[in-house]
């Protein structure tokens, strides 16, 4: 009989540790303007809930500082959507983590890939991928 595998549902945030392996390699840092009040691990995992969610970024559920005003606005966070989108760093963290997870065998595909095709994706896809 063949034995059940445990399945994971799809993260909605990460970790420190999780955001500083996977993430934060595949991040390009901001040239011009001030440094950001909230840090780029609190804001990814807002982006991470919105996509979850799939609400409107003005329905994103922002805690709030102990004055009691949201600790950032909404639209900063879109609009660090929109400069990591542009830049191709969401697409590197999702190919990078696939990467990651399919070297550590962590990643269930449904089909026998070979090693060889995953050499192939990583290599014939568009985007650099730093691993």
């Amino acid at each position: 009989m063949a034995t059940a595998q445990k399945r994971q549902g799809i993260p909605v945030t990460l970790s420190a540790e999780q955001f500083d392996q996977f993430v934060l390699p595949h991040l390009t840092a901001g040239s011009r303007g001030p440094r950001p009040k909230l840090s780029l691990y609190k804001s990814f995992n807002y982006i991470l809930k919105l996509l979850y969610t799939g609400c409107q970024w003005k329905e994103l559920p922002i805690e709030k500082d102990e004055t009691g005003k949201p600790e950032i606005h909404y639209t900063r966070i879109y609009m660090l959507f929109r400069r990591l989108e542009s830049a191709g760093c969401i697409a590197a963290i999702f190919v990078g983590s696939v990467f990651k997870l399919h070297e550590s065998n962590f990643l269930y595909s449904g089909s026998r890939n070979s090693d060889h095709e995953m050499d192939e994706l990583r290599y014939t896809s568009h985007i650099t991928v730093r691993i």
